[in-house]
């Protein structure tokens, strides 16, 4: 095992020379060629100007890669396709980290021999990285980090799920998620040392944190549960070692996660740099670490993505956040059952008041909240009604609810969309009744609910024939 260990690490020092001094040369040609487009373009000074094919991909490609930001330096523009793929390195981690899986699966956990894994694969991205800096190189990225580490990443995360699917393996020993935790930070943060362009990269750095993890999370539980399925922890109902400090690791990273991109968009903000997350990406971000969390860390998040998105004007990342919160609100229940008796009456009441926020956007002129509102007024309240009133008349009578404010916000702000969907409200609330409510079909009941069903079709009718040229535009 030494020897191995001692000949790859030296192979990863010397063994690439050939591939290197290619690298080199192919660099070489195009700052080459970028400064002879530097002369062409002096050359050309108040003339007019050639196009250049090749420059106007390199552009595109560089829009579309996390890892790069826009500009107007052309040695650098001519460079973004240039990278130096160490082979021998990622040979060698695709055979540790293989190795690692087979053994997780075979023997089950083994936190001290992940330890030994991440340690040798540290060693190996260390010196990759070193080699390719001295020559003034790049490593190939994947979704914006190096390709080694990203490697590492995932093969980590890959054992740490397979190890507990083998036998005599169980979801309550976690000490090797604490170990993992653990090398992940410090893997992202090697990913960050000598780096330019900072506001950039840690956020990549972040998401290499929250999504390997996440998805671990997600294969473990849906395989035969082994690991624990998002928003069930109990963090304080196994043993210290091997099920409470991993998760207030967990927790403790996830926080400081949410502080990095508060501190990292506040940053940007002050530097007049556009936003990088946009609406739905906000949001999403959100939901990931209210599925990671146990409920502090969740909250944290879903705070940040409202006030971010009430502050950048996205109507999705608040929207997002809004049942985010209510995830987080009921993963805290599992630890501490008060706030659990209280949740149906908590999203019952948020359910309500974004519909009452819905029917306020037409007097404040706030049509592009209104979808966002509908929706998860929808989600919210006929979650709620179904699970705990399904066969009683609240049911219908929400229905109608949300049918009729629909209705009237599509008829008043001239949204196709929402005037079918408030029918297929009123369509819904009419099945629902004849279904679920006993004794619909006594006279005294069936009479109430035609009167509701023919006031919400006169206001619809009276509003429809008031704004009839409008909609007809529409």
């Amino acid at each position: 095992m030494t020897m191995f260990v001692v000949s790859s690490l030296w192979l990863v020092a010397r063994g690439e020379l050939r591939a290197e001094l290619k690298s080199v040369a192919k660099r070489d040609a195009r700052v080459e060629m970028a400064a002879e487009a530097i002369q062409t373009e002096d050359g050309t000074e108040g003339g007019v100007a050639t196009y250049d094919p090749r420059l106007a991909e390199l552009e595109a490609e560089r829009s579309k890669r996390r890892d790069k930001s826009g500009t107007d330096d052309l040695e650098e523009l001519y460079t973004t396709d240039l990278s130096h793929k160490p082979m021998v390195v990622l040979a060698v981690l695709s055979l540790i980290l293989g190795a690692g899986i087979i053994l997780g699966l075979l023997n089950g956990t083994n936190p001290l021999m992940m330890v030994a894994i991440g340690v040798f694969a540290t060693a190996l991205i260390a010196l990759a990285r070193s080699r390719t800096k001295s020559l003034d190189l790049e490593l190939p990225h994947i979704m914006g980090m190096e390709m080694p580490i990203a490697m590492a990443i995932s093969g980590l995360v890959a054992i740490h799920v397979v190890s507990h699917i083998g036998p005599g393996s169980s979801n309550e020993d976690l000490l090797d998620m604490a170990v993992l935790i653990v090398l992940l930070v410090e893997l992202v943060a090697i990913s960050l040392i000598g780096q330019d362009r900072l506001l950039d990269r840690i956020p990549i750095a972040l998401d290499w944190i929250v999504l390997p993890l996440l998805a671990g999370r997600m294969l473990g539980a849906v395989m035969v549960e082994a690991l624990p399925y998002p928003l069930v922890i109990d963090p304080f109902g196994g043993d210290m070692i091997e099920w409470e400090i991993p998760w207030m690791l967990l927790e403790a990273v996830l926080m400081l996660v949410v502080l990095a991109d508060i501190w990292v968009d506040r940053k940007r903000e002050s530097l007049g740099r556009d936003d990088w997350k946009g609406s739905s990406g906000r949001g999403a971000r959100s939901l990931f670490v209210v599925m990671l969390s146990f409920g502090p860390a969740g909250v944290l998040a879903v705070a940040s993505a409202l006030e971010q998105g009430w502050r950048y004007r996205q109507p999705w990342a608040v929207g997002l956040a809004i049942p985010a919160g209510l995830m987080a609100l009921f993963a805290i229940g599992n630890w501490y059952e008060p706030v659990l008796d209280v949740f149906p009456e908590v999203t019952m009441g948020a359910g309500l008041l974004l519909l009452a926020l819905l029917a306020l956007t037409v007097p404040l002129k706030g049509d592009s909240w209104s979808m966002m509102l509908a929706v998860d007024s929808h989600l919210l309240v006929i979650i709620v009604a179904i699970a705990h009133h399904a066969t009683s008349v609240l049911l219908p009578v929400l229905l109608i609810a949300l049918s009729t404010t629909v209705w009237v916000v599509g008829i008043l702000q001239l949204r196709r969309t929402l005037r079918a969907w408030g029918l297929v409200d009123l369509v819904a609330a009419i099945l629902s009744a004849l279904i679920f409510v006993p004794g619909i079909f006594q006279p005294t009941t069936l009479l109430i609910a035609l009167m509701v069903v023919a006031a919400e079709l006169g206001v619809v009718s009276w509003l429809g024939l008031r704004n009839e040229a409008q909609m007809v535009k529409d």
